[in-house]
């Protein structure tokens, strides 16, 4: 599902929700940074112990 797809669906739960009447609560949780001070080495290593293959990660990105 793709980041449009699941905001597309969320506000559309919400609406169905306020029209209902019911109470809507939302927890947002920002983890954009959350793997930048991960050793990405010892990542991959554990997701590939847990049969979670098929992942690349680049040393050449950079941040602004």
């Amino acid at each position: 599902m793709s980041t449009e797809d699941a905001a597309f669906r969320l506000i559309g739960s919400v609406l169905k929700s306020l029209n209902q009447k019911l109470y809507v609560g939302g927890t947002f949780c920002d983890l954009s940074k959350a793997f930048v001070c991960v050793n990405h080495e010892v990542l991959l290593t554990n997701l590939h112990f847990y049969s979670i293959q098929g992942i690349t990660y680049s040393t050449n990105r950079k941040q602004k």
